[in-house]
This record gives structure tokens, C-alpha cells and sequence, in this order.
């Protein structure tokens, strides 16, 4: 009989090679799951978070539970803050549905990068508050502790390649803010935001999109701004290297009236010089929305004025500034079908057509011109 050949010696430690690697990621599972089942129950962890944010904070923080998860989340580790609240005697400072924040634990063990997912904070309602005495309720953090923080920052930082960030999200947050002594008030409902990028040595990329149902600020007993809807949508990016700043968009929205620009600006370290070349455009569909931002503490409700047109406005800003230079500006604008009529009075626009361009070199100011091509006013 033919004797069995053995297996070959590379076959063999390859063998044992997965045998101990599988062996080491079961006992790692297991510890993970003894961890978050045994000892880092929400039972358990919830209290003991309490009585640590008690050597940091001044307030008491309350929370329904507290939970810490890997295998729902992987490959995250995410911690669950669920119903809580910060308050001192009366005053409660923050009302939270959820606050969450996830990392990945083997990014910086493999690459030595911070990668942070999402981090949440839902259905929130935020009240700061100067009282008369002029002590913000929102100075929550205890003196010593923040030594303590500084004495740790100033140790031995870690090397960190890259820091990236998944997600900052608010969904469903109202805040308010009232200043007694000098009789201030600011209310801002239904914030849901949405922060994102990636920040290295030389590449950095920030990605931002917020907006807000309403905006109302008082001054002195007196409504400025009320009924504003708002939005912004974002992206920037930052070479280190070429010192470039540019951005593909970023647009601002009121009402429904938009202004946004796009394009670069490079810095010229050794000259302190800027290289500029960025687009910008603004439309406004109808005049009565420009009426409505006009506080009525500046026109008098008693009187009605009714106004209609669409407003298209569009620029370009391009060249060298710096050492007495200055980019070239070129802008276009274009009202269309204007009206503006008081209720009750003889006088008023019926129409009013524009379409203009004007160019703008403060470098040779002869060469700046503003030309016509349609009006009409009637």
C-alpha cells in the first residue's frame, strides 16, 4: 500500500495561520458580546454616565437610557443617549429626544485615521437664557474641569493621518434665546442640518446643508424678523498645499429667494496676493416676497402696498487683489414686469422693465462702463 502523503509545510501553516485567526476574531466577538450584554447594559450604563456627568456639569442631566452598540451598528460603536434633559432648579437648558455618536475603532488602529459616523441630536428644544443677574444658563460646565480637559490636551497627542466625518445630523430642533437686560428675543424653529467632510495634512472638504422653517428676532420690544424660512446647501474644499479655497455651490435660501456663488480663490503666500474667480447669481420671483422681509415697525401695517415682478441678478468677480490690484467685477441684472401700487393712492408703478450690464475695473477705471439695453417705467 501507498503510503498517505502529508501535507506540504506552506499548506499546513496556512492552515494554522486561519485557525488562529478565526479563533482570535470568535474570542474578540465574544468579549464584544460579554461587554454590551453583560456588563454595558443599559441598566448598568445609564447611571453610571449620570454620576460622571455630575464631576463635569453644574446641572443634572436626566435621561430615560443610555445604551452602547456594536453588533446593530457595525462597524461602529455607537452610544445612545434616548429622552433626556440638562436642567438647574426651573430652568432647563436642553429637552432631547436623542443624542448619538458613533466611531470606528479599527480606522485609526489600521491607518491611524479618526473616522466618526453619525452623530445625531433629535428633537431638541434648546432655551438659553441671560436673567436679569446676567448669568447665561447655559455656563453648565464646572471650572476644574475644564482644567482637567486642558491638562489632558496638552499631553502627548496621538499621530492622526486624517480625521473624517460621516455625519453631524440635527433633526427637528427649536431654539430660543432671550436676553432680559437687554430685552432681546430670538426664536428659530424646525432646524434640520446635515454636516459632513473629510479634514487631512493637505486635502479638506466640507459639505453643509441646513434650513429652518421659521426665524423671528425682537429688539426692545420691537418684531424685526418674523415669518423667515431659510436654508443653506454647501460644499467647500481646502488644499493645504496649493492654499486653494473653492467651492462647487453654495446657495442661500430666504422665502424662496436664492443668492448663490460658485469658484475658487488661491492665496499667493509670497506675494500676499489672491487669485479670485467665483460666479454668483441672485433670483427673486416676486418683489412682495423683498416686501415681506421689511419689519412693520418700518412700514406701518396700516398701509398696504402691493408689489409683483421677478429679479434676476448675475455676476462674475475675476482676478488679482492684493497690492493695490483688484479683480474685474461684471454683473447683469434683469427686473421683469415690476409693479409697486399703494392701496388708496393716486400715484404708483404699473410696469417696470430693466435689463442692464455693467462692468467694473478699479485697476482702469476707464475702461468701466454700465450700459442699458431695455427700460421701461410707466
Amino acid at each position: 500500500m501507498r503510503e498517505k502523503q502529508k501535507p506540504s509545510l506552506s499548506k499546513r501553516i496556512f492552515k494554522y495561520t486561519l485557525y488562529t485567526i478565526l479563533s482570535i476574531c470568535l474570542l474578540i466577538t465574544g468579549v464584544i458580546a460579554f461587554a454590551l450584554n453583560i456588563v454595558f447594559t443599559p441598566a448598568k450604563l445609564t447611571p453610571v454616565v449620570r454620576k460622571e456627568a455630575q464631576k463635569f456639569l453644574k446641572s443634572d442631566l436626566a435621561t430615560q437610557a443610555v445604551e452602547l452598540t456594536f453588533f446593530s451598528s457595525f462597524p461602529e460603536f455607537q452610544l445612545h443617549v434616548r429622552n433626556g434633559s440638562i436642567s438647574q432648579l426651573n430652568d432647563t437648558l436642553i429637552q432631547f429626544g436623542e443624542i448619538s455618536a458613533g466611531i470606528r475603532p479599527l480606522a485609526y488602529l489600521t491607518s491611524q485615521k479618526i473616522h466618526l459616523g453619525t452623530i445625531l441630536f433629535k428633537d431638541a428644544t434648546i432655551h438659553a437664557l441671560i436673567p436679569e443677574s446676567g448669568n447665561p444658563n447655559w455656563d453648565i460646565v464646572k471650572a476644574d474641569s475644564t482644567n482637567q480637559a486642558a491638562d489632558t490636551v496638552a499631553g502627548e497627542m496621538p499621530v492622526i493621518s486624517e480625521i473624517k466625518l460621516d455625519r453631524i445630523a440635527f433633526e427637528q430642533v427649536n431654539l430660543s434665546f432671550t436676553d432680559i437686560p437687554n430685552r432681546t428675543h430670538f426664536d428659530l424653529s424646525g432646524l434640520n442640518a446635515s454636516i459632513s467632510g473629510s479634514f487631512g495634512k493637505i486635502h479638506n472638504e466640507l459639505n453643509l446643508s441646513c434650513n429652518s422653517s421659521n426665524i423671528r428676532f425682537e429688539q426692545q420690544g420691537k418684531v424685526l424678523i418674523d415669518k423667515l424660512a431659510f436654508g443653506i446647501d454647501t460644499r467647500l474644499q481646502i488644499n493645504n498645499e496649493t492654499h486653494t479655497y473653492q467651492t462647487e455651490k453654495m446657495i442661500l435660501d430666504l422665502n424662496g429667494m436664492k443668492a448663490g456663488c460658485a469658484g475658487s480663490v488661491i492665496k499667493d503666500s509670497a506675494n500676499n496676493e489672491y487669485t479670485v474667480d467665483i460666479q454668483a447669481g441672485l433670483n427673486i420671483p416676486s418683489l412682495a416676497e423683498v416686501l415681506k422681509l421689511i419689519p412693520k415697525s418700518v412700514i406701518k401695517e396700516a398701509i398696504d402696498v402691493t408689489t409683483d415682478g421677478d429679479i434676476l441678478v448675475t455676476g462674475a468677480i475675476k482676478g488679482v487683489y492684493g497690492n493695490g490690484k483688484f479683480p474685474v467685477a461684471d454683473l447683469k441684472a434683469n427686473i421683469d414686469k415690476g409693479s409697486f401700487q399703494y392701496k388708496g393712492m393716486p400715484y404708483g408703478v404699473d410696469q417696470l422693465d430693466l435689463k442692464m450690464e455693467g462692468h467694473i475695473d478699479l485697476n482702469d477705471k476707464a475702461a468701466s462702463r454700465l450700459s442699458v439695453q431695455n427700460f421701461l417705467f410707466k
